[in-house]
């Protein structure tokens, strides 16, 4: 018999913290955020926070897993992944991962998590030296800190700043090879947020 015959992923507990605009927490780190967030989702599931073994993040998330595990006080971390996609795409595919490895017997309780303060860090879509930086404080050639930051020298100069314009190319090409229209993709989004706006009712 397969694993994934005897033993099956469920989604069991969701944790958020509070929004705010651009800039709007100051009381908390962006690290203390993401750990609010896990026992959040931890106790929505009804479990114990010594019940989770794994963590799983995506898009080069800057709380890395072991720091966290640390930080929860977790018995023990059997599994651990980051998914270098940004996006939804990133957020699906951790979920995804977080599910193998239950489904594998790599984990027990696996908690994916994402978090961001962005008045803490950079603004997304903007790129460097944005905040109404002059053109004479145009940013100068420099070294990419990070994977994801490195993707971005075969986007930026084409005026791909955020997701949404990087979305909208894939859009229109789908809309090209298959007719599909603005209505239709309207109607796709609207029936998400209203499964969004069910989960949490």
């Amino acid at each position: 018999m397969r694993a994934t015959e005897r033993r099956r992923a469920c989604l069991v507990g969701v944790g958020e913290t509070r929004y705010t605009k651009w800039g709007g927490i100051t009381d908390a780190s962006e690290h203390q955020l993401a750990l609010e967030a896990i026992l959040a989702a931890v106790a929505d599931a009804g479990l114990a926070v010594d019940d989770v073994d794994g963590l799983v993040s995506f898009a080069a998330d800057r709380n890395d897993a072991i720091f966290l595990a640390t930080d929860l006080g977790l018995p023990e971390l059997r599994f651990a992944a980051m998914v270098w996609l940004p996006g939804g795409g990133g957020a699906c595919a951790a979920v995804a991962d977080a599910a193998l490895a239950v489904e594998a017997g790599q984990a027990e309780v696996v908690v994916v998590y994402r978090s961001l303060c962005q008045g803490q860090f950079h603004r997304f879509g903007q790129g460097p030296g944005g905040s109404g930086r002059s053109a004479a404080h145009a940013p100068s050639l420099r070294r990419a800190v990070s994977l994801l930051d490195a993707e971005t020298a075969f986007t930026m100069p084409f005026g791909m700043f955020n997701p949404p314009i990087a979305y909208a190319m894939a859009m229109r090409r789908h809309m090209l090879l298959f007719g599909t229209t603005s209505e239709q993709m309207g109607e796709v989004a609207a029936t998400f947020r209203a499964h969004a706006a069910m989960a949490f009712s």
